[in-house]
């Protein structure tokens, strides 16, 4: 019994003892972090000599020479005695130069990520691999395109990089430079032989990305460099249909401007069958249908729904895009959804007055009594059942009938009747007994049928 309590307690001091050299050697290395961090030299070395570990990492999972790294040179480090010599002396060291954070982050990276460039130098002198990758993909090429760092990414291109590497979703250092509008390194990456079609996993290319963020400049050289302007990602969407949808003037105009094969496709269609014109006027963008107009935009396309571009305008109540395509001269002004809904039943049932005008003053009147194909209703019949009261007077003075009945049978009057509240006749519904052609027959038919009514009791 008297053994086994020695035991025990030599077993228990021994563990005591390793948690305590572990506990001090976690400490060393957090010391040895935040010293190097802090470009402290003379502190580094005190701490070297008395055993921390060299390669040892703080909480947050870097190491010595990463935070040396992400701070040498930087001004506000007082305690610097010179820009590498934390870095040199912990390479000297024998600190790893491929040592990486729990998130894949090497000496290189966070060089690269805070703009340190003669460490990053050194570090590539040194033979550091240019290519490793964090956890998600990006190297230190990628980090130093993504945060503008010229000089940085001058010297990994010229060291040797792979600058077609790409992220876990394909991205690759081109794409990012065009993504965020960096017209130099852009031009770096081109004369270095980058590749201007690559399209990432949701079929996103350099040109792409730089219409996205509408960095009209950045894509004008991705152009002139032979980029595809056709290409399509995985919704269908080309460069040309992302700059409509946007707004992007600059960008449409320049698109416009190219001649020969690589001119945009100015009625490329999406996978929803939307064409540049359709986005446009989806978005309300009436300068960019202009430019698409005289860029040869046909105004007869469908969309999946049906919908011309004359319809996507009317829902989205922009009087100007509706007057632009009318002015073409050459669109069918009653053209029909997939549920048999025109421009102006579209206008109608939104209550866009101003739509409806313009569809009403075209040169070729459009049909009033034309009904969808759910509920059977006219452009009146919408109109009279949401309350759209200028729509309802502007049609009756164009001469939409309200004896027109819905799938159900209701006519216009009855369905504003309807709307009313209840024990309360609606203005609206008396003006409509008054003004609407064959008003006069729908009261006397309603009249029989009260009349029906009573002789049935």
């Amino acid at each position: 019994m008297v053994h086994t309590a020695a035991v025990l307690a030599v077993l228990l001091a021994s563990t005591a003892a390793a948690a305590a050299a572990a506990e001090t050697e976690q400490s060393l290395a957090t010391k040895l972090v935040a010293a190097s961090h802090a470009q402290d030299y003379d502190a580094v070395v005190k701490l070297i000599t008395v055993g921390a570990p060299i390669n040892g990492i703080d909480k947050e999972g870097n190491n010595a020479l990463m935070a040396a790294a992400s701070t040498a040179g930087d001004p506000t480090k007082t305690k610097a005695s010179s820009t590498l010599g934390v870095l040199e002396l912990l390479l000297d060291k024998g600190a790893d130069i491929e040592g990486a954070s729990r998130k894949g982050y090497t000496a290189l990276v966070w060089a690269a990520r805070y703009g340190r460039v003669e460490a990053a130098e050194h570090l590539i002198k040194a033979g550091v691999d240019l290519d490793f990758k964090d956890n998600d993909g990006w190297n230190a090429l990628s980090t130093a395109v993504h945060e503008g760092h010229y000089k940085i990414v001058q010297a990994i291109v010229d060291a040797g990089a792979d600058i077609e590497a790409v992220e876990n979703e394909g991205y690759t250092a081109l794409m990012w430079a065009a993504e965020e509008g960096r017209l130099d390194i852009v031009g770096l990456l081109l004369s270095a032989g980058a590749k201007v079609d690559v399209q990432n996993k949701r079929g996103g290319s350099a040109l792409m990305w730089a219409i996205y963020e509408k960095k009209t400049k950045a894509a004008a050289l991705l152009v002139k460099a032979g980029a595809n302007t056709n290409l399509h990602n995985e919704q269908g969407l080309t460069a040309l249909l992302m700059a409509a949808g946007t707004g992007d003037v600059p960008s449409v105009k320049m698109f416009l401007k190219i001649k020969g094969k690589n001119r945009p496709n100015v009625n490329a269609a999406d996978k929803s069958g939307s064409t540049p014109l359709h986005a446009a006027c989806q978005n309300r963008h009436a300068d960019v249908v202009q430019l698409l107009l005289r860029g040869g935009a046909r105004t007869n396309v469908r969309d999946a729904r049906g919908f011309s571009p004359l319809i996507v305008a009317a829902l989205h109540e922009n009087v100007r895009m509706t007057a632009l395509l009318l002015a073409t001269g050459n669109h069918d002004i009653d053209a029909r959804g997939k549920m048999g809904n025109t421009a102006l039943m579209t206008a109608a049932q939104e209550g866009h007055i101003d739509v409806v005008n313009a569809l009403l003053a075209y040169k070729t009147a459009p049909g009033l009594e034309f009904v969808d194909k759910e509920n059977g209703f006219s452009a009146l019949s919408s109109a009279a059942y949401f309350e759209n009261e200028e729509t309802v007077k502007a049609l009756v003075h164009a001469g939409a009938s309200c004896i027109t009945p819905t799938a159900q049978g209701w006519n216009a009057i009855e369905l504003a009747e309807s709307r009313a509240p209840e024990g309360k006749k609606a203005e609206l519904v008396i003006w409509m007994k008054e003004h609407c052609l064959g008003s006069k027959e729908l009261m006397k038919r309603a009249a029989e049928k009260r009349q029906a009514k009573k002789d049935e009791l």
